[in-house]
């Protein structure tokens, strides 16, 4: 019987649209790691802008953001001791308390906001396009999202950029390709292992 691997935990964090997916399956493939996806467990798209935006405001921080399930996911597929690595995509970071501990390394993707932003929007616009049974649905929360992003979404993205990113323990940029980045995170743990 093998004795069970060292797990490192890995966070790929980042605003809406900054390529956390995207990076957080690159790096899984290329690492064999196993993932765990903030999206899944996520409960605050489920409250208003203007509730997420007093909630933070509150807080001063992202502590009372609902995430059922998050750290737990973390800890027990980061326990099996089946891999080397595990990659979080995650908005929260370190700032989720329940998940601090368990982050060995955070990654930030420095994205500017109105990319972000446009990324976003193509993503729902395409699949909007692709499962056209939704369309009104789809373009419903898209006009949503955009009527809410100038009163309160940008000013909850800029809070999570100066808590999340300060916290992190390398920063790439969002603008590079998947490629490079990818490139820049391998060289950072392999050489922080």
């Amino acid at each position: 019987m093998t004795a069970p691997i060292e797990t490192r935990v890995l966070a790929v964090t980042g605003p809406p649209g900054s390529g956390k997916t995207t990076l957080t399956t690159a790096l899984a493939k290329r690492l064999s790691a196993a993932t765990v996806f903030y999206d899944d467990f996520e409960q605050t798209t489920r409250k208003s802008p203007q509730a997420v935006k007093e909630s933070l405001q509150k807080h001063g921080d992202f502590r009372s953001l609902e995430v059922p399930g998050f750290a737990e996911a973390i800890r027990g597929a980061r326990d099996t001791g089946d891999h080397r690595w595990l990659i979080v995509e995650t908005q929260l970071g370190r700032s989720h308390l329940p998940s601090r501990p368990l982050i060995d390394t955070q990654i930030w993707i420095e994205a500017p906001l109105d990319i972000a932003l446009a990324r976003v929007l193509l993503k729902f616009s395409e699949e909007a396009v692709r499962t056209s049974d939704q369309l009104q649905a789809r373009f419903h929360w898209q006009a949503g999202y955009l009527r809410n992003y100038t009163e309160s979404v940008r000013e909850t993205l800029c809070l999570q950029r100066r808590i999340i990113a300060a916290d992190s323990d390398l920063i790439v940029d969002g603008q590079l390709t998947t490629a490079e980045q990818l490139e820049a995170c391998l060289t950072f743990v392999e050489g922080d292992s």
